[in-house]
């Protein structure tokens, strides 16, 4: 499969709508199929969000942000520590049947 450069054509500075698509469209990746890049993607675009000088999100919306942020955050710390574990057990079972 051919690996795809996103970050060739991804503005430097894009656009805090841009930046909210992005945390959509990844949001719904990872619902689809769990994984802790997907998370971290998460995470990242929600911090890039929130530090972005034209973002200025007031009342609930700041509290839903920082609160969302909170939530992925907690999510890939987990991911990354049942992660472990899955590669872990993967590892076994691959090892197990090579025998």
């Amino acid at each position: 499969m051919k690996q795809v450069n996103i970050t060739a054509s991804y503005p430097v500075n894009p656009e805090p709508d841009v930046i909210q698509a992005t945390v959509h469209y990844l949001m719904t990746k990872y619902m689809l199929k769990p994984c802790r890049g997907l998370a971290l993607g998460v995470v990242n675009h929600i911090t890039l969000l929130l530090n972005h000088p034209d973002f200025n999100p007031v009342g609930v919306h700041a509290n839903a942000y920082q609160d969302l942020l909170q939530s992925w955050k907690e999510i890939n710390i987990q991911k990354n520590q049942r992660g472990y574990t899955e590669a872990h057990e993967a590892n076994h079972h691959e090892k197990k049947y090579l025998h």
